[in-house]
């Protein structure tokens, strides 16, 4: 791989070890996929940021880089914690689980993170063209298929040796030629319910795998709803991006000059969705508790609860837990929207990640959610069953309408 004199000088140790290893560990990655280059980032986000993702070990890491002293080079956010200091209040964790966890949060704004979040772009919309280091799977989704920005679906603690450097390597879907789509998804029939296009982008995902998919035939959708379809792909395949017909913005310079890359054409009607629902082990009937923002919740999302709970007695039969994006507050119709849900009996938490959270350990043994990334990722990392129910149909359940 070529390297710029300051790239090497980084490589050797000039700037210290860890550097040199962040480098060297990039460039490895970047070699085992043909890169033959390095290139500049303008944003990094980094996973793994719960307690209950890297344990001990991961935090003893983070200890070592502060006391080098070292800061990232470029923006850079990160996924939430299981818990945070405002956030104490609602979740009863052991004190040392706590306490690792508020460290953890501490060393990365030291290193530089400006915001924990699951949904970056909520935070800094990805400019066309821009080159990302981004783990998490729903972001790189959006920030490819929405927006047209780069990034390839990178390990966390790689998104953060990017972080360190400011740096890349030159392949994968930093390439134009790995963005053309390789299988054709028609659906017949769609739904615009959260849960139908959280289960569709599951059985995408596991349909693809690794190939970048052209979905057609859903017509226009809002952000929310996008994000939801692609945080969903992201969850079951391992690929990095989806051109959705009408949405994204490389749909008409890509499908015009590349059709020949296209390998399977598949038609998935309701049917097929239907199926991978009932095929599902996790399920359960009667939630105890309700989590929404997985991931965090778009301004959209805002406004058509606000919209459904308009009438709705404010007092809720169980607790209902929305996760957000702690910089709502700081914008004035946002932070009035959040007071008025609050004031519904709903409990506003900002910057938590309801899925790296032991909620078994609260007591929880059922959840109701509206996320398709929770139904897959809760049984496993929280150790709970989920019910996976749509917006108007959690209200319903929480506030008793119509019964």
């Amino acid at each position: 791989m070529y390297l710029t004199r300051h790239e090497e000088r980084i490589y050797r140790g000039d700037f210290g070890e860890t550097l040199a290893r962040a480098l060297r560990v990039i460039v490895k990655v970047g070699e085992s996929m043909g890169a033959r280059k390095l290139i500049n980032i303008s944003h990094a986000h980094i996973s793994g940021v719960g307690y209950s993702n890297i344990g001990d070990a991961g935090l003893e890491f983070l200890r070592d880089l502060v006391k080098e002293k070292l800061f990232f080079k470029v923006y850079t956010t990160a996924n939430p914690g299981s818990v945070n200091v405002e956030s104490v209040k609602y979740f009863s964790y052991s004190k040392e689980f706590i306490d690792k966890q508020l460290e953890i949060l501490d060393i990365y704004r030291s290193l530089g993170v400006d915001v924990f979040t699951c949904a970056p772009y909520h935070v800094r919309t990805p400019r066309y063209g821009e080159h990302l280091s981004w783990a998490e799977s729903n972001a790189i989704l959006v920030a490819n298929s929405l927006y047209g920005a780069r990034t390839n679906k990178e390990a966390g603690v790689l998104a953060l040796f990017s972080a360190l450097t400011g740096k890349t390597y030159y392949a994968g879907l930093h390439i134009t030629r790995e963005r053309y789509p390789r299988v054709v998804i028609n659906v017949k029939n769609p739904r615009r319910e959260y849960t139908y296009l959280g289960l569709l982008g599951l059985y995408i995902g596991r349909l693809v795998g690794d190939k970048v998919p052209y979905i057609r035939g859903l017509g226009k959708l809002d952000i929310e709803r996008i994000k939801t379809l692609l945080a969903a792909i992201g969850t079951t395949g391992s690929v990095g991006m989806s051109i959705i017909e009408n949405i994204s913005p490389e749909e008409p310079d890509i499908l015009s000059k590349h059709t020949k890359y296209i390998e399977d054409r598949i038609e998935v009607e309701d049917k097929d969705i239907k199926f991978f629902e009932e095929s599902s082990r996790e399920l359960c009937d009667d939630p105890e508790v309700f989590i929404i923002g997985c991931p965090h919740v778009s301004p959209e999302f805002l406004l058509e609860l606000r919209e459904l709970l308009a009438k709705v007695d404010p007092k809720p039969k169980k607790p209902i837990w929305l996760f957000t994006p702690p910089i709502y507050s700081n914008i004035s119709y946002l932070r009035e929207i959040l007071d008025e849900l609050s004031r519904k009996g709903i409990y506003v938490i900002k910057s938590v990640c309801p899925v790296t959270s032991p909620l078994s350990e609260l007591g929880y043994r059922c959840v109701g959610t509206t996320s398709s990334k929770a139904l897959f990722y809760l049984p496993k990392l929280a150790k709970t069953r989920v019910a996976l129910m749509d917006l108007q149909d959690i209200v319903r359940k929480v506030y008793e309408v119509g019964s």
